[in-house]
């Protein structure tokens, strides 16, 4: 492969090692208050939401999709106010049904996402993984260009990850300089937002490496100052409610404003240059981020995208839609038995460099 910049994007795979479930576990790991009744009624909408899709998805509960009964919920939201809030009740024994809003179950997911999302990572052997992925990614670096990662996960994992001591003495850092983390966020409690910093030139002396979180973190907040709401990382993941700043599961329209809007546009930045991006852990199951990549792929010759999943991706998925429709573009990382091969798995990077060395 001729030198070409290599972009990480990590989806929720990439941090499942770690504890934290992917949308289709999310459930797994809810709590709910026993006297509201919340997970029967989550079940209940689910059966519901699979019954109108013509799917039997409702029966694999609790590894139910949550982007799509998030999503639902929410639409249910927005609609109330138009055409009535749905019928959606609970069944307490030896009572009548009960309603529920539905506004009430979105606001209890919103915090149980911060909740589970905003634990601290135990990082276990995901550091030796991440060890040998930067690491390759050092020595395939083209210039003084930073390192970009992007990644549609609220937790906590690559920060902690490069900000971990044993990580960094064994990454060989040196040869490019001392990292330099850059999050849009300056230092400080609370973080201001300064998205500047991820076109600042680097620092004499220093690799920089562009964190862009394009859904937000479990530690980012609103605060309004002036008649003015703007983005702050306090740095402790606590529910706040609707100062919790994140775009959360479900479909999601073109972000308007800041903190999201400039850290989708840099992701379109990048995908419109010379750039391959290793996609570890993402089915691309977000339709704004995927008609990015779509409509990228379409107008930039240069672009190369290679997918890292654990499984092979179903047909009519995101990611089989990709590779059908941009062959000589997309493809699947595959071990010498042409199964998936996830991060997370013995020779990883050596796998990684093979395939590096065959794309055009």
């Amino acid at each position: 492969m001729k030198d070409r910049e290599i972009v990480l994007f990590l989806g929720a795979g990439a941090s499942k090692s770690c504890g934290l479930p992917t949308v289709e576990h999310f459930f797994e790991k809810v709590e709910v208050p026993r006297e509201r009744g919340f997970m029967n009624l989550y079940e209940v909408l689910a059966r519901r939401i699979a019954i109108e899709d013509g799917t039997g998805q409702a029966f694999k509960w609790r590894n139910y999709d949550a982007e799509k009964l998030f999503g639902k919920l929410e639409q249910w939201v927005n609609t109330a106010g138009i055409a009535g809030e749905p019928p959606i009740a609970r069944f307490v024994p030896g009572k009548d049904h009960l309603a529920v809003p539905a506004a009430e179950l979105l606001t209890h997911l919103k915090r149980e996402i911060v909740r589970i999302y905003g634990r601290a990572p135990e990082l276990g052997l995901l550091r030796r993984h991440y060890t040998d992925l930067f690491s390759l990614l050092l020595r395939r670096k083209v210039g003084q260009t930073p390192i970009w990662v992007f990644t549609t996960n609220y937790d906590s994992v690559i920060e902690k990850l490069l900000w971990d001591v044993n990580f960094l003495n064994q990454v060989p850092f040196s040869n490019a300089g001392s990292l330099d983390l850059r999050t849009g966020f300056v230092s400080g409690t609370p973080a201001r937002w300064r998205p500047q910093m991820f076109t600042d030139p680097p620092r004499t002396g220093f690799c920089p490496v562009n964190l862009v979180k394009l859904h937000g973190s479990a530690t980012w907040k609103w605060v309004d100052e002036g008649g003015v709401r703007e983005p702050v990382d306090i740095g402790l993941a606590l529910p706040t409610g609707e100062y919790d700043c994140l775009v959360y599961f479900g479909y999601k329209s073109i972000p308007e404003i800041d903190p999201f809007k400039t850290l989708h546009r840099l992701l379109k930045d990048i995908l419109l240059r010379d750039v391959l991006v290793l996609s570890i852990g993402f089915r691309f199951g977000d339709p704004y981020i995927r008609e990015s990549f779509d409509f990228a792929l379409r107008a930039n010759a240069a672009l190369r995208l290679i997918c890292s999943l654990k499984s092979e991706p179903p047909p009519g998925s995101s990611v089989e839609e990709l590779i059908k429709n941009f062959p000589d573009k997309v493809s699947l990382l595959v071990g010498e038995d042409g199964a998936p091969f996830p991060f997370g798995r013995n020779e990883f990077c050596e796998q990684l460099e093979k395939k590096l060395e065959s794309a055009h």
